[in-house]
């Protein structure tokens, strides 16, 4: 079960889970196991990143601007994260239903055309849904980018 975690001194970062990760799920069982609504684009999904660690630590910044994806790496930077996969995203939200009902939350990648592609996680009109696309537009105000510390 994801654990919370007391805050981190990163920057704008102020919430912390740390979740264990089945990295042996295909793409369709991780995304299943959240038990959300499902909104994809198969070939994005086909795209994700695997991530490799088995228990990951990620921290959610809340975005208090709008800003596009390069915006939204340079804020996870500035705070010593980069981006986490989607998978280990997708097992917070399977081992913590309810967390992105209260803090809707994203991960976000690069395709191998140098596309941005998204994961996303959130709750509307009292509907869990979870998205899996190519962006299209900027994120911020109730939206908080999930990262883990860069690499040392």
């Amino acid at each position: 079960m994801a654990k919370a975690v007391s805050p981190s001194t990163a920057g704008n970062t102020n919430l912390r889970r740390t979740v264990p990760v089945d990295r042996s799920l295909s793409p369709a069982a991780a995304i299943a196991a959240t038990g959300r609504n499902r909104y994809l684009a198969d070939s994005v999904v086909a795209s994700m990143p695997q991530g490799k660690d088995g228990t990951v630590d990620i921290f959610f910044i809340l975005l208090d601007t709008r800003m596009n994806d390069v915006f939204v790496d340079k804020q996870l930077s500035n705070n010593g994260l980069i981006a986490v996969d989607p998978f280990a995203l997708m097992s917070c939200n399977a081992v913590e239903p309810d967390f992105a009902d209260g803090h809707p939350c994203f991960t976000h990648w690069k395709d191998a055309e140098g596309k941005w592609c998204y994961a996303a996680f959130s709750a509307w009109s009292g509907e869990r849904e979870v998205e899996i696309r190519q962006c299209v537009s900027s994120w911020g105000g109730r939206w908080r980018v999930a990262g883990v510390l860069k690499p040392s």
